[in-house]
């Protein structure tokens, strides 16, 4: 539901058709006011229902739980007090969308930063001096108090723009019909992913003890490259490329160029999870009641993880090109049959595989959609001359830092990933060095 009413809209319908209200000087305050005001009640009014229907709500996604009392009971709880969070995320992910509109990046990319600093303090704290039965109501408390402070800091960077977002009780704006016009089908893509989602975890719900958690876990450290770069050079191409459908000037530039900053930081993310998920597992979650099996079993979900990471980010922005020019048929076709594969090899292949069919389900669909999008996307933007040669670079500069940690073994894990992490980082950047093509920033 946060994906739906918050970052996915905001990003593909509203950064867009903003953009546009204010190179057409189309009244930009004004639209301004009333996508706030709609987003403002909607997640009040989700909100409401939420809390009321939350038994429904984890019944349908998670309706293995209801075989433990206990555990189904727990999950309501803890479910209805987070609710409100959806209200300070929509309004959080409406003035993220509104400094990337205005090309300010750092504070939108680092304000999730706070959010995530409340969750982990309230965490330590209550490790520290709460019994072990109440470690989940802090967390839940931190993630309330993290998106308090996270909307906080971005109404002051907003406010440092002259932005004051107000209510305003009219829906009469000559581009209210166009972010419409984007707003349904987008909520029919983003709806596409939650399926599938829904249906791994009704799966999950039914297999092994755990495995819900093992796939959660996995996913959360597969999605962390794909918020930092991914989901970063979808947000930073956006502006430029609607900016260039707009002004009639050459798309293929900025969307030829996003491509090639994504495979250039999905890539190597991906080699590196690929071969040392199990390091990773085992140094970030390896404690308490979470065992060596536990370990093992989370890094069997995170290899099908990993190859998730690289066809998002090209999907990512292919998908930007469409929606900054309004056409939403092909997105939606290409995300229907990423979900449909989803649903397929999950059903087929995880009383074969168990869980970790799931992670392969949503790697097959995410790849199928990055496939049909740069087929499609080639088509009518043509990739640039040197961008065979320059996918062959990136190709070779991740050789050989795979190649070193893979070779390399300790006895002792955490000295491994260690060392991994500097073998990798390091002649991942001495080799963008040498074939010259790393962004300016980082050849500094």
């Amino acid at each position: 539901m946060r994906d739906i009413l918050a970052e996915n809209v905001m990003q593909t319908a509203f950064v867009p058709t903003y953009i546009k209200a204010r190179e057409k000087d189309f009244h930009p305050e004004k639209f301004l006011r009333i996508i706030f005001t709609i987003f403002l009640c909607a997640s009040v009014i989700l909100t409401i229902l939420g809390i009321i229907f939350t038994p429904q709500i984890v019944s349908l996604i998670a309706y293995g739980f209801r075989r433990i009392p206990d555990k189904f009971t727990l999950t309501v709880k803890v479910t209805r007090l987070t609710f409100p969070f959806l209200i300070l995320v929509s309004v959080s992910a409406f003035f993220q969308a509104v400094l990337n509109a205005f090309k300010r990046f750092f504070a939108p990319a680092i304000s999730p930063t706070l959010f995530n600093i409340s969750i982990v303090s309230l965490g330590i704290v209550a490790y520290f001096i709460l019994p072990q039965n109440y470690y989940i109501w802090a967390i839940a408390a931190g993630v309330i108090l993290g998106g308090i402070i996270q909307l906080t800091f971005l109404l002051f960077q907003a406010a440092l723009l002259g932005i004051k977002p107000k209510i305003i009780l009219t829906l009469k704006h000559p581009l209210l019909r166009q972010f419409a016009k984007l707003l349904v089908p987008v909520f029919l893509s983003t709806g596409f992913t939650r399926i599938t989602l829904f249906v791994n975890t009704l799966i999950a719900s039914f297999l092994r003890e755990g495995s819900v958690a093992y796939l959660n876990y996995a996913f959360r450290i597969m999605h962390l490259p794909i918020g930092l770069f991914a989901v970063g050079v979808q947000t930073v191409s956006m502006p430029s490329i609607t900016e260039a459908v707009t002004g009639d000037r050459d798309v293929g530039e900025p969307v030829w160029k996003g491509i090639t900053y994504n495979i250039l930081f999905t890539l190597p993310a991906s080699l590196f999870i690929l071969f040392d998920a199990h390091l990773l597992v085992k140094f970030l979650f390896e404690r308490g009641a979470f065992r060596n099996l536990d370990t093992f079993f989370t890094s069997q979900a995170l290899v099908f993880y990993a190859l998730t990471i690289l066809p998002t980010g090209i999907s990512k922005v292919f998908l930007n090109y469409y929606y900054a020019t309004s056409r939403i048929r092909i997105p939606n076709i290409s995300m229907a049959l990423a979900a449909l594969v989803n649903v397929l090899i999950a059903l087929t292949l995880s009383k074969i595989l168990s869980f970790p069919a799931l992670a392969l389900a949503t790697a097959s669909g995410v790849t199928l959609q990055a496939v049909v999008l740069t087929f499609l996307v080639s088509r009518e933007l043509p990739s640039p001359g040197n961008f065979p040669v320059t996918m062959v670079k990136i190709v070779f500069q991740n050789l050989f830092p795979t190649f070193l940690i893979i070779i390399f073994r300790t006895s002792n894990p955490y000295v491994e990933l260690l060392v991994d992490s500097m073998l990798f980082g390091f002649t991942w950047y001495i080799m963008g060095i040498v074939f010259n093509f790393l962004p300016l920033p980082l050849r500094k």
